[in-house]
């Protein structure tokens, strides 16, 4: 397969996938109040798989 044909298959994949996936999948966020209102904070993510 050519570079652009990859690309198209990718992105026609993507588009497809990518509401389906939200609509079955629910996104969790907490303790977002943790979060200071001014100035900077560090996020570090942690998954739980």
């Amino acid at each position: 397969m050519s570079g652009r044909r990859i690309r198209i298959t990718y992105r026609t994949a993507a588009a497809i996938a990518r509401p389906l996936v939200l609509l079955l999948f629910r996104r969790q966020r907490s303790g977002a109040h943790h979060f200071p209102a001014e100035g900077g904070f560090v996020a570090a993510v942690n998954h739980n798989s």
